[in-house]
C-alpha cells in the first residue's frame, strides 16, 4: 500500500490552483470622479453643467453635479442655476494606485465661485 501524506497533496493543490489560474485579480475600487456641492435652494436648482473633453459632467440632484475626467489632470466646470446665478469650479483627477490605477478620482477643487449674480443676486 502507498501512502501519500497531506503534505504532499497540499502542495499538489496549490501548485495546481496556483498554475492553472489564468483569470485576471478582481480589485475592489470605487468608482471613479466625484461631486460638486453647490448653493442651490428650493426656487434656484442646477440648470445647467458645462466643461470640456476629456472632462465630463452630469447633474445628480438639484444641488450636486457628479464630475469625472479620463485621465489625470484638472477640468473647470461652469454651473448655471435656475435663476441665473452661474459658478465656477476647477477640480484635480488623479489616477488610482495599485490594482486601481485605471480609476480616476477627484482630489481636489478650487472653491466654488459666484462669477454671475444672474437675476437672482
Amino acid at each position: 500500500m502507498t501512502c501519500i501524506s497531506t503534505r504532499s497533496v497540499f502542495l499538489a493543490l496549490v501548485a495546481a490552483l496556483v498554475g492553472c489560474d489564468s483569470s485576471p485579480i478582481i480589485c475592489p475600487c470605487p468608482s471613479g470622479g466625484g461631486v460638486v456641492t453647490v448653493p442651490a435652494t428650493p426656487d434656484a436648482t442646477i440648470d445647467s453643467v458645462a466643461t470640456e473633453a476629456p472632462c465630463s459632467a452630469q447633474v445628480a440632484d438639484p444641488s450636486h453635479v457628479l464630475v469625472w475626467r479620463e485621465n489625470s489632470g484638472t477640468c473647470p466646470f461652469s454651473i448655471r442655476l435656475t435663476n441665473g446665478d452661474a459658478y465656477a469650479i476647477s477640480v484635480e483627477f488623479k489616477s488610482g494606485g495599485g490594482c486601481c490605477s485605471h480609476t480616476v478620482f477627484a482630489v481636489g477643487q478650487t472653491t466654488l465661485t459666484l462669477v454671475d449674480g444672474g437675476t437672482g443676486g
